[in-house]
């Protein structure tokens, strides 16, 4: 797996290797809402990683509000993968039909501009709410601590 720059593909291999129990993912789904952004795009790239090198096997689920940016972002290898699924979807809005349980919940979506934290920052809180509240919905298996456990490494 090539990501075109040297740099951010060492900090991938990285964080591939960081002592999380990554184990705990294997043959799971994870749906990492705001996959397009910066930290979704990340932790997207670091899951196909271990899935194509460690045999990870974790089903990703890649939600963003546009699939024309998103295939820009992630490219054609990650479309034809069976480990990658992209649901167009902005998290405002209702979740898509036929959208299925997922094990964890990775929510990184945000309006992350920062002159839209300066003007709304309620706005960018009430998201937050949101995430929690369709967390318990989308994963009932992890709950509300879905959207952190994978990034502090106590999945339960």
């Amino acid at each position: 797996m090539k990501f075109g720059n040297a740099l951010y593909e060492e900090d991938i291999r990285k964080a591939a290797g960081a002592g999380i129990p990554w184990e705990r993912l294997k043959g799971r789904s994870v749906l990492i809402a705001g996959a397009a952004g910066m930290l979704g795009k990340a932790m997207t790239d670091v899951l196909m990683y271990k899935n194509e090198n460690d045999g990870l096997d974790c089903r990703i689920y890649a939600s963003g509000r546009n699939r024309h940016r998103a295939e820009q972002r992630f490219g054609r290898e990650y479309f034809e993968n069976p480990h990658f699924t992209f649901l167009e979807w902005d998290m405002a809005d209702k979740a898509p039909d036929g959208l299925p349980q997922m094990d964890f919940l990775l929510g990184m979506a945000s309006n992350t501009h920062p002159l839209a934290y300066a003007a709304r920052p309620r706005d960018n809180y009430n998201e937050y709410l949101r995430h929690e509240k369709f967390a318990g919905s989308v994963c009932p298996a992890a709950g509300r601590q879905a959207g952190i456990s994978v990034l502090r490494g106590d999945i339960r």
